[in-house]
């Protein structure tokens, strides 16, 4: 899926979630002490603290169970084999960041370092809240209008 295509799908997908979140849910952010500069900044920052506590990384994740996002992909998992077959799938530090009416799109390379063109894509909501890893990948070599690279 190319950038334009994520674009249009965080669009529909933060579209369909609840206006409601809470800092302390697992799908919030809680915000740093200090603002940061611009919303899409903001937006990686949640974004990099979901993908990163929710075991993505090759970090451990976060042992808090209530702050662990349960995806679709994880279904007939136990959750703690689910947060284990996700590790080492999203490289750490944010890529690339759209901004639309509806929300925030940041897009994560993959962790394979062969690959530098296959990204993985959070969605949030204009809160930095209701974030969900989009199904699929996208490539992080083509930007299109609302999106940075960063």
């Amino acid at each position: 899926m190319s950038v334009a295509g994520l674009v249009v799908a965080a669009m529909m997908a933060t579209a369909s979630l609840p206006a409601q979140g809470s800092s302390s849910s697992a799908r919030g952010c809680l915000l740093p002490n200090e603002r940061l500069a611009t919303a899409r900044d903001t937006a990686a920052f949640c974004a990099e603290a979901f993908v990163e506590r929710n075991g993505y990384t090759e970090l451990p994740g976060t042992s808090d169970r209530e702050m662990i996002a349960v995806e679709a992909r994880d279904r007939g998992r136990t959750l703690t084999d689910a947060v284990e077959a996700r590790r080492r799938t999203i490289a750490r530090g944010a890529v690339i960041v759209c901004e639309g009416p509806n929300g925030f799109s940041v897009v994560f390379h993959v962790y394979d370092p062969l690959d530098s063109k296959s990204g993985h894509v959070v969605v949030m909501g204009r809160g930095y809240d209701e974030m969900r890893l989009l199904a699929g990948f996208t490539r992080t070599d083509v930007l299109d209008h609302g999106c940075v690279r960063l």
